[in-house]
């Protein structure tokens, strides 16, 4: 089969990282179809490829989280986020601003300028962790222009109130497709609170401690899965 040209990123991680030559076998991922091959690596005049071979056959991974909400935090925890919740199966990362957000995105290009440095993050995650399909990243602007295109039915907001519920005692075995949100660093607002938990969302709360938002993030997916996977590591 005809050689498929690595992306210039991808081939310098080949060449510089892993530090693979030509004829080295590798598994190549094709994240669109979620499909993975036996490999082997070639060279050609305009950069580093792959010969595809035999496809390798697979069950699909359980992931009980699909989703993520994350009130966009700075500097570079939320580019720390993606990376984690992606190598612990989160599907889709839907950034937005909050209230209380320090970040704040003034137009339209910034939104696609933190989209696309957070999908290429979600990128290298997929590939060190060896997912089969991409994450799916965006950025809203805020909580309504998000909310006007989800729903949070099977979702849990990570809350510091006295009402919410003990994570752990809402995960069913076997659960599935389950959405967490986790605000800002100064928490949501009580309106932002509402707007949640009326749209469908369960308030829960991952222990006595006050945690950071990127650690509170990390710390309720895997939880979830911890939980959701209970039944099937006891078969």
């Amino acid at each position: 089969m005809e050689g498929i040209l690595l992306r210039r990123e991808d081939a310098d991680h080949v060449r510089k990282v892993l530090r693979l030559r030509r004829g080295a076998l590798v598994v190549a991922v094709d994240a669109e179809r979620g499909l993975a091959y036996h490999a082997e690596l070639q060279g050609s005049s305009q950069g580093m490829c792959v010969s595809l071979g035999q496809e390798i056959k697979s069950p699909p991974a359980y992931s009980p989280v699909r989703t993520l909400y994350q009130a966009l935090l700075k500097g570079k925890r939320s580019e720390l986020v993606v990376e984690k919740a992606v190598e612990l199966g989160v599907h889709e990362i839907f950034f937005f601003e909050s209230e209380r957000s320090v970040v704040r995105l003034k137009s339209t290009k910034d939104v696609a300028s933190k989209e696309a440095r957070l999908s290429e993050v979600g990128r290298g995650a997929a590939a060190q962790s060896k997912k089969l399909v991409l994450p799916s990243v965006r950025v809203f602007r805020s909580v309504d222009a998000m909310l006007s295109e989800v729903a949070l039915s099977s979702s849990f907001v990570c809350a510091l109130r006295p009402e919410a519920t003990p994570l752990w005692q809402c995960v069913k075995p076997g659960s599935d497709a389950i959405g967490i949100i986790v605000g800002p660093e100064g928490d949501f607002t009580v309106a932002e609170y509402e707007r949640f938990i009326s749209q469908g969302a369960k308030p829960v709360t991952l222990g006595p401690y006050v945690l950071r938002a990127e650690t509170a993030a990390m710390a309720s997916i895997a939880m979830v899965f911890a939980l959701a996977s209970r039944e099937r590591t006891m078969s």
